[in-house]
């Protein structure tokens, strides 16, 4: 049996280790508590945030209203139109909501306007549209830093090309392409993508880039159809 002052100690230690256990306790619950309030904030954060891009992309659009003259209704992506020949996109607004055939059709990720595409088909509360990255939208163009123009079309899944550059068109990679303006559908200026690279063939009349797409169609679920305001009915 142990003596007096070994029973002493052990009920020191015991009491020591009590005493821990109970921070420690304390400390994992203070723990969960101080976790569950940054998830709060964190949640809070990206709400905040959120209605700043919404606040920008607004105010951006507005802008644009006031300083071009157009126009925007939103439609949102119901669907998708996948074929060999044919890229395309559902919206759900058509001619009851003023949506008529070769709209242009633009939209706003980040804080850049760029190019989706036109309508090709409108129903009475549906529409089809024929994205840029179909090799049958073609889209006058031109590049922003040299004012060289030609013509963007589609490539393959990932990429556009803009072909009809001239042979001494100043292009270099990571320039920005821009509608051009010519063709009456797209105004000047909305980007459509940056060069990823020039392609120069021997004798060729003119020399092409394949372009990124400024716009990831792939994560739309919103887009914007443009109308000049005075052919508004």
């Amino acid at each position: 049996m142990p003596g007096p002052q070994v029973t002493s100690i052990l009920l020191r230690k015991s009491s020591r280790i009590n005493s821990n256990v109970s921070a420690i306790i304390h400390a994992r619950e203070e723990n969960r508590k101080l976790k569950k309030e940054l998830n709060k904030l964190t949640l809070q954060q990206q709400n905040y945030q959120e209605i700043l891009l919404e606040n920008q992309r607004l105010k951006d659009i507005l802008d644009y209203r006031q300083d071009a003259g157009y126009s925007f209704i939103s439609a949102r992506i119901i669907g998708q139109t996948p074929s060999v020949e044919y890229d395309g996109l559902i919206i759900d607004k058509g001619r009851e909501q003023g949506i008529t055939k070769d709209l242009a059709v633009v939209a706003y990720q980040g804080y850049a306007l760029g190019v989706v595409g036109r309508i090709t088909e409108s129903g009475v509360n549906t529409a089809k549209v024929l994205m840029a990255s179909d090799k049958a939208c073609e889209i006058s163009a031109m590049i922003q830093r040299s004012r060289d123009q030609g013509v963007i079309s589609g490539f393959d899944k990932f990429d556009m090309k803009m072909k009809y550059l001239l042979p001494e068109a100043d292009a270099n990679a990571n320039d920005m392409v821009i509608t051009s303006g010519i063709g009456g559908i797209f105004p000047r200026g909305i980007r459509l993508g940056r060069i990823k690279q020039v392609i120069e063939k021997k004798y060729a009349l003119f020399k092409e880039a394949l372009v990124v797409p400024e716009i990831n169609i792939r994560r739309l679920d919103e887009v914007l159809i443009m109308q000049k305001r005075e052919n508004r009915k």
